[in-house]
């Protein structure tokens, strides 16, 4: 275990491309492993759409999708919002023995403290939202490595809202290959639309300082600076922008979890689990994929035998996946197996 830092560090960067994010993104995550404690501000261009790393690839709008290294659901990113991330060797830094559907609860506090110096009365109601009056201001996610280090990010709407989703998703995903909920314009805001006009056009650098000071308050740690540019240094020789869920050859099965759509496929040969395809809008280890992989391969393709292994598997500590339970996780699959033979 590294040793943790006593300060937390600030960067900020304004005018990204998705790209550019993802380096920096994996060069906190390479840091965190460390015992680095950081808190980046950014904000990307273009109007783009965010996928999380369980969905599936957009080899045809690259350019437009920014793919996140944290979990959750596919929503509007680029111009108009705030990309704000909090990078942790380990959820510890948080409070004591969490557990993971605890950690966006520890994770969110600094971003709502900045909220309330606005006057605003933000609501964290749990899953992957804060609200406001019951419309919805930013959208969460996390990614926790097998290791611990720990990634948190706030897409917090300035000028553009959320529900520019659905709008999104028309035009960069016309085929409609990412499963999603319906959005409507009255479920989401901004800052702008809550009269904080100058609050809703702060460039990252400004944004950073009260950001910043909330969270080393919460966190109890002092404060540094880092130049930006040498996260992309860092990141650059880890890059990676495939998916971590890969699709497989056989019919696609879809039900509702608590976070969105998650869809699931098994391939089945000589009666046995050939492959096995999970993906969509849920929080999980970035390993989940695999280790489900690994778990069911040449398996029996029997109901039974997808409960005993799904049980055995969820039963350890690193394993989990925020937005279905193992319960709705086995009917999905369940189903899936039942399509594929």
């Amino acid at each position: 275990m590294p040793a943790l830092q006593d300060t937390l560090l600030l960067s900020s960067a304004r005018q990204v491309g998705p790209r550019a994010q993802r380096l920096r993104e994996q060069a906190l995550l390479a840091r965190a492993r460390l015992g680095e404690i950081h808190l980046h501000v950014s904000a990307l261009h273009g109007q783009l759409l965010s996928l999380g790393p369980f969905h599936p690839e957009l080899p045809d709008a690259r350019h437009r999708v920014w793919r996140r290294h944290t979990g959750g659901r596919a929503v509007a990113a680029g111009e108009g919002f705030l990309a704000i991330t909090l990078s942790l060797p380990q959820r510890a830094v948080l409070g004591d023995s969490l557990r993971p559907e605890q950690i966006l609860n520890r994770g969110v506090r600094g971003v709502l403290a900045w909220l309330r110096t606005m006057r605003i009365d933000p609501v964290y109601p749990g899953l992957d939202f804060i609200t406001v009056q019951q419309q919805r201001l930013a959208h969460l996610g996390f990614r926790e490595d097998p290791g611990g280090a720990l990634l948190i990010q706030i897409l917090l709407a300035q000028t553009t809202s959320l529900s520019e989703t659905m709008l999104r998703l028309d035009q960069i995903d016309p085929k409609g290959i990412v499963p999603s909920l319906v959005w409507t314009p009255e479920e989401s805001t901004t800052l702008e639309r809550l009269g904080h006009s100058s609050e809703a056009h702060l460039p990252p650098n400004a944004a950073l300082g009260p950001l910043g000071s909330a969270y080393a308050e919460i966190l109890g740690l002092g404060v540094g600076v880092c130049d930006a540019s040498s996260l992309e240094r860092w990141g650059e020789e880890q890059i990676d922008d495939r998916p971590h869920s890969k699709s497989v050859d056989a019919p696609c099965v879809q039900v509702e979890g608590r976070l969105g759509p998650v869809v699931a496929a098994i391939q089945v040969h000589e009666g046995l689990v050939a492959d096995i395809f999970v993906g969509g809008d849920f929080l999980a280890p970035p390993n989940f994929p695999e280790k489900l992989v690994r778990a069911l391969r040449g398996q029996p393709a029997t109901p039974d035998s997808l409960h005993r292994i799904l049980h055995k598997l969820f039963t350890a500590p690193d394993c989990y996946a925020l937005g279905m339970d193992a319960t709705s996780l086995e009917d999905l699959l369940v189903r899936a197996l039942r399509a594929a033979v």
